[in-house]
């Protein structure tokens, strides 16, 4: 999910992986991405974090 880094859009990942759900977390910073991949680890479902920037198309290959 884009924007899964902070936000509303954090809170949406982690109700997804409390509910089960493999996550994905797709933003431009990374840190941030980090950030949370390592909170959705501690729930222990698989979860992955890529850094890129949405509004490029051609960035997009990373989430591919």
């Amino acid at each position: 999910m884009t924007g899964g880094k902070g936000g509303i859009g954090r809170g949406i990942a982690l109700g997804l992986a409390e509910a089960g759900a493999r996550v994905a977390v797709l933003g431009r910073n990374g840190e941030k991405n980090k950030r949370v991949l390592s909170e959705l680890k501690t729930i222990g479902v698989p979860a992955l974090a890529v850094t890129v920037d949405v509004t490029q198309r051609a960035a997009l290959e990373p989430a591919l």
